[in-house]
């Protein structure tokens, strides 16, 4: 092989990855991806069991997410329950994020007592039933194991306590969980004031801000705090985490949360988050889950059935320019609102704003705002008496370039020309070519003849002399300047 010709210009960096292979997702959409020998931060530690026993019923979901055991207030033959994030055991896509899962048959696995030392004498445990689970509002999912509350106990795992009360903000919290799906980790950071999160289509409510380290393997770990009632107990759980460098592909995309402020939605940096659990406690009654009693907090189902959402992300060059959903018509009647979140000052969850809807509104119909921000068409119940059952279409419309041009590899192989496309951690990235020859100016961008390319795609080329013309385009169909690479 000849010398590689490399042309590095400007990589779209990103962290969302939503595909799904298999019953659950494989891989974490909303924590930072990190290399699977790469070393713990200095606040991050790997205690011995002896250290921590109590988090022996912090568990390894799936080999991929962490999951914790809670007290359901149950009798000893009560089934025992774990929570973790939603995001753990189902998709993330605008078709998803009003969806309630509710006693659901599955076959997960959760591997107790992983602490450093006791790798070898991992404590298993199965998950017969998604019990509840959802992206509405929050990131939770409670999962009903094939053991009794009892059982656990003899396998030397006790609850942890749901708390009833948040400390005060900048009060140390603990976070344990399983980092890159090794041993237990433990770090202690300082809680935040709760903040409202929009991230691809979903629209998190007060969640819990910390400086904790959040890496892959971690969603789904315990956050817990001083209550003031003995032990600390559980105030959330780990959903999304973001890196340090700043992100250069659509705002406020899977991954990327943006928190929503007086001054508009702002993207965070060297933060974690955690789905609020205060009073989820009473979303069980004799140990059994009963999300509808009046004092759960945990979101319903508002019996609707939205299909073809619009996506995540357009713009004025996207192919779509209506909401384009259609929603089934409900006995209850329907009310309806649009917030733009970029500027508003209330959201779904207000019952402010809402207005009836006709029985034969046309939302399908109804053009999408032009102007860039984040909006959302917040759908209830006529007759619902709180916002637990609000659901909210979102979408992002943006306008801007990428900020970045394609990222082109050029080589020789045997003496013909190839050029690759590499992939790049920014999901919403695709590349167009066109090759001509060197004679040739490159053609302007809404040229028929420039072909469509995903990433980390190998394209043989003609024989040299020529010349390779390409622009990168996101979700949103906005593109970058066209630039030429001659080979």
């Amino acid at each position: 092989m000849l010398p590689t010709i490399r042309i590095v210009l400007l990589l779209l960096l990103g962290l969302a990855r939503i595909g799904l292979a298999g019953p659950w997702p494989t891989d974490d959409a909303l924590l930072p991806t990190q290399a699977q020998n790469v070393a713990l931060p200095a606040s991050m530690i790997m205690p011995l069991s002896p250290d921590h026993t109590a988090f022996r019923s912090v568990a390894l979901l799936n080999d991929q997410c962490s999951a914790f055991f809670i007290d359901s207030h149950g009798a000893p033959g009560s089934p025992a329950y774990l929570l973790t994030a939603a995001h753990c055991v189902e998709d993330i896509s605008p078709l998803n994020e009003n969806l309630i899962v509710q006693h659901q048959r599955v076959m997960f696995r959760a591997l107790f007592n992983r602490f450093t030392d006791t790798l070898h004498e991992a404590v298993p445990v199965g998950v017969d039933q998604i019990a509840y689970s959802t992206l509405k509002g929050m990131d939770i999912a409670v999962l009903r194991t094939d053991r009794t509350v009892a059982q656990m106990g003899t396998l030397g795992l006790e609850p942890l306590v749901v708390a009833e009360r948040l400390p005060a903000v900048g009060s140390p919290v603990t976070l344990t969980a399983m980092a890159n799906g090794n041993a237990l980790t433990v770090q202690t950071c300082t809680l935040q004031p709760p903040v409202d999160l929009v991230q691809g289509p979903l629209h998190f409510y007060g969640f819990l801000g910390t400086r904790c380290r959040a890496m892959i393997g971690m969603a789904g770990g315990a956050l817990l705090g001083p209550t003031g009632e003995g032990p600390a107990q559980v105030i959330g759980l780990l959903s999304s985490g973001t890196e340090s460098a700043p992100w250069q592909g659509i705002t406020c995309a899977t991954g990327h949360p943006c928190a929503v402020t007086a001054n508009g939605l702002l993207p965070q940096r060297q933060h974690s988050f955690g789905t609020p659990l205060v009073g989820v406690g009473h979303c069980f009654s004799e140990g059994v889950l009963h999300v509808e009693n009046h004092d759960c907090p945990l979101p319903l189902s508002s019996g609707l059935a939205i299909t073809d959402p619009p996506p995540a992300a357009t713009g004025n060059q996207a192919q779509r320019h209506t909401w384009g959903f259609s929603v089934n018509r409900l006995p209850r009647g329907l009310k309806r609102k649009i917030i733009n979140v970029t500027t508003a000052r209330h959201s779904c969850q207000d019952l402010d704003g809402y207005a009836d809807t006709p029985a034969d509104f046309d939302f399908a119909g109804q053009r999408l705002p032009a102007d860039d921000g984040v909006y959302q068409y917040c759908l209830l119940p006529t007759d619902a008496a709180s916002a637990r059952e609000a659901d909210a279409i979102m979408v992002t419309v943006t306008n801007l370039a990428p900020n970045h041009l394609p990222d082109v590899q050029l080589h020789r192989e045997a003496g013909e020309p190839l050029v690759f496309f590499p992939g790049t951690r920014a999901a919403d990235l695709d590349y167009a070519y066109w090759l001509t020859s060197t004679s040739q100016p490159c053609p302007t961008k809404d040229n028929a003849l420039y072909q469509r390319i995903g990433q980390a795609q190998w394209l043989r080329l003609p024989r040299s002399p020529g010349r390779l013309c390409a622009y990168a385009l996101d979700a949103a169909n906005n593109t970058s300047d066209v630039k030429g690479f001659d080979y």
